[in-house]
């Protein structure tokens, strides 16, 4: 099963984070797909609008946390580093970037769906600010 599941459909490319059991927190599977997805669709000048959404009941939770407490200091800091860089090429790749907010977003998640050109759907009451337990 992909973790992440890339459609294109006309102009549009629709990233769909896909490890419901997870709500979509970012391993290092997603992390590698999501990554790939986003570089492939800003690269592609067929590409004018890139789509975000989740499976399951969450839009994305952000960290995997035991994932990213584990290796120390060094390793959580390329983890972090690895996932603003993902952020920067949606922001700065010149396409608009809309979220389909389908169900809980926390953490990491809950800023994607902040930066995000538009929103399809209002956040849900169980939504967190940002590393808000």
């Amino acid at each position: 099963m992909a973790s992440v599941i890339s459609e294109r459909s006309g102009a549009v490319q629709r990233l769909q984070l896909n490890e419901p059991d997870s709500m979509n927190a970012l391993s290092k599977t997603l992390s590698a797909e999501r990554g790939r997805g986003v570089a492939s669709a800003v690269a592609d000048p067929d590409v004018r609008c890139i789509l975000l959404t989740g499976t399951g009941r969450a839009f994305y939770a952000g960290g995997d946390i035991p994932l990213w407490t584990t290796g120390g200091r060094a390793r959580c800091a390329h983890r972090i580093a690895a996932h603003h860089s993902w952020v920067k090429q949606l922001l700065q790749g010149g396409k608009p970037v809309v979220t389909a907010i389908n169900g809980l977003a926390a953490g990491a998640g809950f800023a994607v769906a902040l930066f995000a050109t538009l929103s399809l759907r209002l956040m849900r009451p169980d939504s967190a600010p940002p590393f808000l337990a």
